[in-house]
């Protein structure tokens, strides 16, 4: 019910009924909800063929990767009908994601007070992590650290296997984003890219064994006397780097 509709537009009728309905279930790390909602026949509908009906049914699909900070979030919906709702046509939507949850926006910094206007908005990684961005109208452009190189500076992530790691690099590939690896690590395999704001991130499988662990621990001590005194790689651990059969 849209009260006042008809004083913008003469004539217009915008209330109609539409009664909507939805069921969810988790199994394990994914929960799944199924919706609907059904206008039936109504003027309120009409897309130049006298009264008519909608139906859009969707599918939400949310879970948390094993042994990962990182959470997905898909939907997909069809729209079935050509009504006024769907401007006469039926479409597919979908998404795929974090959930957006919060942002804050201030003109001036809260804790320095200097006038800064800001957008800052916050992302569900899932596992209780939160990617936050900032947006600063009034500011350069950002930059990278221009003493550091750019294959130092990035972000690490943890996915579930291999198998999931080839399965993100088959896909960013397929979107035109150029990958390095996988890189063999020893303990982990990794891939590299760079994002659309230019972060270089890291996708790693962990594949290490109880016995490559507990080495690396037995040697970290000695390897960092080593590099205090020389600033030349110790060589305790080179096999991280030699993969097998090469």
């Amino acid at each position: 019910y849209y009260p006042g509709a008809e004083e913008l537009v003469a004539g217009y009728n915008s209330d109609f009924f539409e009664p909507y309905a939805s069921i969810s279930h988790t199994l394990g790390p994914v929960t799944a909800k199924v919706s609907a909602a059904y206008a039936p026949k109504q003027s309120a509908l009409d897309f130049g063929l006298g009264k008519e009906d909608n139906f859009y049914a969707a599918l939400d699909l949310s879970a948390g990767l094993p042994s990962t900070p990182v959470s997905l979030s898909a939907h997909v919906g069809r729209n079935f009908s050509k009504s006024f709702l769907s401007s006469g046509q039926k479409y597919t939507d979908w998404s795929l994601g974090m959930t957006y949850t919060t942002a804050f926006a201030e003109d001036h910094v809260p804790s320095t007070g200097e006038y800064d206007p800001y957008m800052h908005v916050f992302l569900n990684a899932g596992g209780g992590n939160v990617l936050a961005f900032f947006e600063l109208p009034n500011q350069p452009e950002m930059g990278s650290d221009p003493n550091t190189p750019a294959w130092v500076q990035h972000l690490a992530l943890n996915v579930a296997d291999e198998a999931a790691l080839n399965a993100a690099k088959t896909h960013l590939e397929a979107n035109g984003v150029e990958v390095l690896g996988p890189t063999y690590h020893g303990i982990f395999r990794s891939i590299y890219f760079f994002d659309l704001n230019g972060h270089r991130l890291e996708l790693a499988c962990n594949i290490g064994t109880p016995e490559q662990y507990a080495e690396l621990r037995r040697v970290a001590p000695l390897m960092l006397d080593d590099w205090s005194e020389t600033k030349t790689a110790p060589r305790h651990a080179d096999w991280l780097h030699k993969e097998p059969g090469t």
